[in-house]
């Protein structure tokens, strides 16, 4: 080990000797190096991850009355249409329930007929009373009947306004009655529609949660339904990349043992970040038919930008002091340094960013640690790559 550490110190300081142009005796030393022109190369900033596939329109159909499921007319895996009988609960009850409200609101308007033929029959026996205590004012006034006549025919009115008062009172009680009547029937008619469930939508069912004859409760989930030709892809990713993510520009690619299958546009994005696990959630509609079943897990690339630029092998982008980076080119057999300002690293390549110094310049991807300015330099070979 000692020995292979002074064979390196050696070739080193052999290879920096070369790099100062000259040997011992003063002879133009030059070191061999491999050149390449930059290259164009898509880069992309972005994070591999995994991502859920789900179906954009699922649903759990529950039952929405309490009762035995009296009917349960699919499977899983059937495919069902849009409107299709799916289950009942037991509607005896309901038809019953049904049948009394009816026969309420039957009651309650036969009320409101006899009121108002009491608010009729007071009306007359109103107007008669008005009529015979004016007549009995103007007789008493000339002295025809006796003030006992007088305080009669008062009586009898007064009592007659009173019992008009009485019966409208009573009509009024009565239609508020058939309006009492008319919502629960609406109620009962609701319940009744309530027990049978049908297909939201056209789809598959997924998952069969309870079976015929068994009891369930109103909120009872009974069916998973979902629409198999339209999925998407849900991402969660840490909330460090919150700003990063942009709905219609970030792009998810879906992989398959490597393999870009499809990529496509992040279509929902959360308003926030959950505060306990600091993530949120990315979604993306995968194209319609896709293969690809529910509930899988799939291996993802959230590409949150990506461009076309100039680009070199990693080595050959050399650190400076400062936090400056630097590549050597060639020109007329002397080697010299150029500042470079890096982008994005990916795939043994390095992205230049100064684009106009570079471009058309060979630059050193081989050798390129045993130069400096100035160095004298041999092309042992000149890549496309």
């Amino acid at each position: 080990m000692r020995i292979m550490i002074c064979n390196v110190f050696l070739c080193m300081i052999l290879a920096l000797c070369g790099g100062c142009g000259k040997n011992t005796r003063g002879e133009v030393v030059r070191v061999v190096v491999r050149t390449a022109p930059a290259q164009e190369a898509l880069f992309q900033n972005m994070l591999e991850t995994q991502g859920l596939v789900e179906a954009v329109d699922h649903a759990v159909l529950s039952a929405m009355t309490m009762g035995k499921l009296e009917s349960l007319s699919v499977k899983e895996g059937d495919r069902v249409a849009k409107g299709q009988l799916l289950f009942r609960s037991d509607r005896q009850n309901l038809e019953n329930r049904l049948r009394l409200s009816e026969e309420m609101l039957k009651m309650a308007e036969a009320r409101v007929r006899t009121r108002e033929s009491d608010v009729e029959l007071a009306q007359v026996s109103y107007d008669k009373a008005k009529t015979d205590r004016e007549r009995n004012i103007r007789l008493y006034s000339s002295q025809a009947v006796s003030s006992d006549a007088n305080e009669k025919a008062e009586l009898a009115f007064q009592k007659a306004k009173l019992s008009i008062e009485q019966a409208q009172a009573a009509l009024v009680t009565a239609h508020a009655e058939v309006s009492f009547a008319q919502a629960n029937l609406e109620i009962a008619r609701k319940h009744l529609a309530d027990s049978t469930v049908f297909a939201p939508y056209d789809g598959v069912i997924t998952d069969k949660l309870k079976n015929e004859n068994e009891y369930c409760n109103a909120g009872t989930p009974v069916l998973k339904i979902e629409q198999p030709d339209r999925k998407r892809i849900v991402v969660v990713l840490s909330g460090l990349h919150f700003d990063q993510v942009k709905p219609g520009e970030t792009q998810i690619a879906v992989l398959r043992g490597g393999e870009e299958l499809c990529r496509v546009p992040v279509t929902i994005k959360s308003r926030s970040i959950d505060p306990i696990s600091r993530t949120f959630e990315v979604k993306g509609d995968l194209p319609q038919g896709m293969a690809i079943p529910s509930g899988m897990l799939c291996d993802v690339q959230v590409i949150f930008a990506e461009r076309r630029s100039l680009a070199v092998p990693e080595d050959a982008v050399l650190f400076r002091q400062n936090g400056r980076f630097a590549v050597f080119f060639v020109a007329d057999g002397t080697a010299h340094e150029l500042p470079v300002r890096t982008g994005i690293s990916r795939n043994g390549l390095t992205e230049l960013l100064n684009r106009e110094e570079v471009s058309g310049r060979e630059i050193v991807v081989s050798g390129q640690y045993f130069i400096q300015e100035n160095s004298s330099v041999t092309v042992s070979e000149k890549s496309e790559k």
